[in-house]
């Protein structure tokens, strides 16, 4: 049955919905990949455009525990937004989050789901939702950019699409595209109705002015391009920018610029932003500056994972921000409290790399397991009771019985 889910990927990847779709049925409902399977045939159903499909075998593979069940949670809400259903969709994706609010995948597809729908302030504060936890995530990163282009807010842009090529240094439509919008020369600009708090107005200005492109203006960089000589102005201005928290942008990733700015890495930055140009002169650059380019990766990667080190979204379950750990792949490994000589306090929450929870439970003062903790199997399912103050287990088997 591997082999066959494996062909039918192959289908599905080249666009072969139709034949992918005859591959997967083929996984008899006894067999141990079927559960998968309906989770890759759903899928293909979506791609399909047959949404009412999608949402049959989505409610199907739903029918019982499985660690799929995320994706079939995302699957069913995407087919109702596609279907013109948004109110339902919004609905099943908030009853997803609230049940695997680790999932930073289900946070992120509502965020697209409001910004298909042209509801970009809401949109806007799930994707920062989603970079609380998971900051090096380059699709929030995008859509925040996107969001700040249709704005015309020149400095926002810079942040965002600035971080996301950071993250996804390939992408040269997304580099040309900074680049037309630093040198006004992008359609769009207004399209996106401007809200909440812009603290960096000024810089704003400055950027629009094109005073960076100026014969006047000293550049270091042998690059006569608007994204190059804009992002060497914003470095040098970047104390033009307030310290508000109240603009999201500004509490996001001006930590991260700065730290930039301070470890004289500006130039660095904007050298690997201009990777997939086919300018000679970065090419070179790149060549010879690769202890460079490792120290900066090593010092801009601390910088952003600070931003994950505490998070304070409510699905979580904490009544204040918590502090975080996460696994090598950045997905969330556990929340709670250590104290200053690093033993465990109060409430804990553990989770699966599938982000469904695995464990929860109480540490007393001196770091020991108190109370009752609950331990979680891979599909969400209820593994065992463990009452630490009076010894009691109580195993919970897949058949039911304990």
């Amino acid at each position: 049955s591997g082999e066959v889910i494996g062909r039918g990927k192959v289908h599905y990847d080249s666009g072969n919905y139709a034949e992918a779709i005859k591959e997967f049925q083929k996984v008899p409902e006894r067999d141990t990949n079927y559960v998968l399977m309906l989770a890759e045939t759903a899928l293909t159903y979506l791609a399909a455009e047959q949404y009412d499909e999608a949402l049959t075998l989505c409610e199907k593979g739903l029918a019982k525990p499985s660690p799929y069940a995320p994706s079939f949670y995302r699957y069913r809400a995407i087919a109702e937004d596609k279907k013109g259903n948004l109110d339902q969709s919004v609905k099943r994706f908030e009853e997803a989050i609230a049940k695997y609010p680790a999932d930073y995948g289900l946070l992120y597809n509502l965020g697209v789901t409001y910004y298909n729908n042209g509801q970009h302030e809401k949109a806007a504060k799930v994707f920062f939702d989603v970079l609380s936890f998971n900051p090096f995530h380059s699709g929030s990163h995008l859509n925040l950019g996107r969001i700040a282009v249709g704005q015309g807010r020149k400095t926002h842009a810079m942040l965002s699409l600035g971080m996301y090529l950071s993250v996804s240094n390939s992408d040269n439509s997304r580099l040309v595209l900074l680049n037309n919008f630093l040198d006004n020369q992008v359609s769009d600009e207004g399209s996106i109705p401007l809200f909440g708090v812009n603290e960096a107005e000024k810089m704003d200005q400055i950027i629009r002015a094109k005073i960076a492109m100026e014969k006047n203006f000293k550049s270091e960089i042998p690059v006569n391009a608007a994204v190059v000589r804009q992002y060497e102005l914003f470095f040098q201005q970047l104390s033009l920018i307030g310290n508000d928290q109240g603009d999201p942008w500004v509490k996001m990733y001006m930590p991260i610029y700065r730290s930039m700015q301070q470890n004289g890495e500006a130039e660095t930055f904007i050298y690997y932003l201009l990777s997939s140009s086919s300018n000679a002169a970065v090419k070179k650059w790149l060549s010879k500056n690769k202890k460079t380019l490792d120290a900066f990766f090593a010092s801009v990667n601390s910088a952003i994972k600070k931003q994950r080190d505490v998070v304070s979204l409510a699905q979580f379950g904490y009544a204040k921000p918590v502090q975080a750990w996460y696994y090598n792949d950045n997905t969330l490994s556990a929340l709670g409290e250590y104290t200053s000589n690093e033993i465990r306090k109060g409430q804990w929450k553990f989770y699966h790399p599938n982000h469904v929870e695995s464990a929860e439970g109480m540490y007393n003062d001196s770091g020991k397991k108190t109370g009752l903790w609950k331990y979680y199997n891979k599909d969400g399912t209820l593994k065992t009771l463990e009452d630490y103050n009076t010894g009691e287990v109580i195993v919970h088997y897949p058949d039911g019985t304990r």
